[in-house]
């Protein structure tokens, strides 16, 4: 079965290494942190596998207030 791929967007870096862990604990899911919204868009650019995406932090630098999005 694949693992999971999640992006985990989040500027403070404790937060995002305890979701990391929390997320490949279970050896279903792989995780990948970015730090701002920026680096999100740039990492899910050009990816032919079509993702979930959730905003959690609406105060993230430069994507402030997106809200929830999802994408299927």
């Amino acid at each position: 079965m694949p693992k999971h791929r999640v992006l985990i967007v989040e500027d403070e870096q404790d937060l995002a290494g305890l979701i990391k862990r929390t997320l490949e604990r279970s050896g279903e899911a792989e995780a990948q942190i970015v730090g701002s919204g920026d680096a999100a868009l740039k990492a899910v650019t050009g990816r032919q596998r079509r993702s979930k995406l959730r905003d959690a932090d609406r105060q993230i630098e430069t994507v402030v207030g997106l809200g929830y999005r999802f994408v299927d």
